[in-house]
């Protein structure tokens, strides 16, 4: 090698490195601006709901909240902390989403295990027969056409509104990405409708003519989370339901889709990916339903060619014991973080309450401890994979 050859190499090495420098600089500079705009804000916040620590930072703020041990406090802190489209920018926000998710996910894993285990009890059936939708992913049928038409009835008849991000319930996961454009897509390609009493009243009963087999293909009960009256719009678009994918939900969770009007590539419909690789394509009149693992099975809506088409989705988590209940959470509520029972059941430590807000601690400490997200976006549809 020549001592020009070599010189030009060494200087080429010198100038990638300064850059490398400059990046990490601008980087850090930027991590620096974040965490001040969010200590900022957070000790606003904590101002507004009567609390003040004398701290140098966002960290030693929240410790400081946590030590508080008022549930109360350190609850209202928190759900107002729980905007994704004030604290977008916050590491420190995305690593307590991250370590919630990641909390979540194993404790949903361990209540549906013992939900099943339960059932199957319950009902003498086998461990060696797994149910329906564990075999298959996802079981199907079609409501009586007296059924449908009423649903559709009370379905045109509930008041039209607005996908907004922050209608989601306290101690609930929500879809955090959904702001700004992507806000403007997801009421462009779906009109939404609020859940009346009477749609409500409609749909359990639908639940309890359907309550024993719903609960063999699931294989454990079940209870309402989330109902969601929506219609695809004949508009093709990069996001949404319109492409291949998952839900993020707990895979023990599950969604009952009723497709109210006809179903085909012409009206629009629905693919789902069975474990086996083989897509399942509903069709057929209005009345068509889907019971699926949402978390587990691909799936895509196909967008209708001239009018929309109406659709109602439930959302159902395991339980120990049924309930038909029809709940509405709020448009962007997905699932409770943790799968607790009503707070009634149990009383003192182990109560739902006192529960919830050591897993929410626990998630704020593993945040502080990490301090590490990289691409966190990236990091949660690879966390929420179900293989």
């Amino acid at each position: 090698m020549t001592i020009r050859h070599f010189a030009t190499r060494v200087v080429r090495k010198i100038g990638r490195t300064l850059m490398g420098v400059g990046v990490n600089l601008q980087a850090a500079n930027d991590n620096r601006n974040d965490e001040r705009s969010f200590f900022q804000e957070l000790t606003e916040i904590c101002k507004q709901h009567g609390f003040v620590a004398v701290v140098p930072d966002s960290k030693g703020l929240l410790k400081a909240l946590f030590d508080t041990a008022d549930i109360k406090l350190i609850t209202k802190v928190l759900r107002t902390i729980d905007d994704p489209v004030r604290f977008n920018g916050s590491r420190i926000y995305w690593d307590y989403f991250n370590a919630r998710s990641l909390l979540s996910y194993a404790s949903w894993d361990i209540f549906t295990a013992h939900c099943m285990s339960r059932y199957a009890q319950e009902h003498a059936t086998s461990p060696s027969v797994l149910p329906l939708i564990e075999r298959t992913g996802l079981s199907h049928g079609v409501l009586s056409e007296e059924r449908t038409n009423a649903l559709l009835e009370e379905y045109l008849a509930c008041e039209r509104i607005s996908y907004e991000p922050m209608e989601y319930s306290d101690y609930f996961m929500f879809n955090p990405w959904i702001f700004g454009d992507c806000k403007k897509e997801f009421n462009q390609f779906a009109v939404y409708r609020a859940s009346s009493d009477r749609i409500k009243a409609l749909i359990k009963e639908v639940l309890d003519e359907m309550q024993p087999m719903l609960e063999a293909d699931m294989g454990h009960g079940f209870s309402v989370i989330g109902v969601k009256p929506f219609e695809l719009c004949p508009l093709h678009t990069s996001i949404g339901p319109h492409m291949w994918h998952k839900d993020s939900h707990p895979a023990g969770c599950k969604k009952l889709m009723i497709y109210l009007s006809e179903t085909s590539a012409e009206s629009g419909t629905t693919e789902y990916e069975q474990y086996d690789g083989i897509t399942y394509t509903v069709g057929g009149r209005g009345g068509q339903w889907v019971l699926f693992s949402n978390s587990r099975v691909k799936h895509r809506g196909i967008p209708p060619e001239s009018k929309n088409r109406p659709i109602i989705e439930v959302t159902f988590m395991p339980a120990l014991i049924t309930d038909t209940t029809i709940v509405d959470n709020g448009i962007n509520s997905g699932y409770p973080w943790f799968p607790m029972p009503d707070d009634d059941v149990v009383t003192g430590y182990f109560s739902a309450q006192e529960t919830v807000m050591r897993m929410l601690q626990r998630s704020m400490q593993l945040a502080l401890e990490n301090g590490n997200t990289g691409n966190v976006s990236d990091g949660i549809d690879n966390m929420i994979k179900r293989y």
